[in-house]
């Protein structure tokens, strides 16, 4: 579905990589090899952007084998989000800008098609070079969970929630500075990074299943 989408909604070639559709534990198993999948795609002129499949538990695991510098000798649009935090912290460190998004596996395949406000977004921040502007709250929000395997669900819609707006933990002066949204129980991993903690972030909250594995009640 989320080739399907890239193809047919946004005009897209998609090009995967040789291990794109291998199996999760093939792919818990082989870093190397998913890092030289990363290599390929960014030094490949052929390729303008690069989309990560979906978030998971291992992006960690590709680390040691990530050269940064071929990523920074070969800028392009790098896309996805949750634990996908790590490559895009490499990247950051590499001196790239990079976009938290939706992945090919979640967000941009979804029951129906892509939710206006994610497609809209999407639209206009990867797709064009103007500027993003002022950020508004999604029209809603859901953590309903649909079979992906069930080809009959294929078009149901799952409900949205209405939406809380933007909600302010702390402060309200303004402040200024880069911003990085990322998973926050990758973020506490690299926190000993002073780049990173002395930028402003976005935090993404993770599941509760996370949270029962870091130890973590946020």
């Amino acid at each position: 579905m989320g080739k399907r989408e890239l193809e047919r909604r946004f005009g897209f070639r998609v090009v995967e990589m040789p291990h794109a559709l291998k199996g999760p534990e093939w792919v818990r198993t082989h870093p190397k090899e998913r890092a030289e999948d990363l290599h390929l795609a960014v030094t490949d002129p052929e390729i303008k952007a690069v989309f990560a499949s979906i978030g998971g538990a291992d992006a960690i695991r590709v680390l040691p084998h990530l050269d940064p510098g071929v990523m920074a000798a070969n800028p392009k649009i790098f896309m996805g989000y949750s634990d996908t935090t790590m490559v895009h912290l490499a990247a950051y460190g590499a001196g790239l800008q990079t976009f938290y998004g939706p992945a090919v596996m979640a967000g941009i395949t979804e029951n129906g098609g892509m939710f206006e406000y994610a497609e809209r977004w999407f639209r206009k921040v990867p797709m064009t070079s103007e500027p993003v502007g002022k950020l508004e709250p999604a029209e809603g929000w859901t953590e309903e969970r649909l079979e992906w395997a069930d080809p009959t669900l294929e078009n149901q819609r799952r409900t949205l929630r209405k939406p809380d707006g933007w909600v302010w933990l702390q402060g309200g002066a303004k402040a200024q500075g880069h911003l990085l949204a990322e998973l926050y129980r990758r973020l506490k991993e690299c926190y000993n990074d002073s780049k990173v903690i002395t930028s402003m972030y976005s935090l993404e909250r993770g599941t509760e299943a996370d949270a029962r594995e870091t130890n973590d009640p946020t």
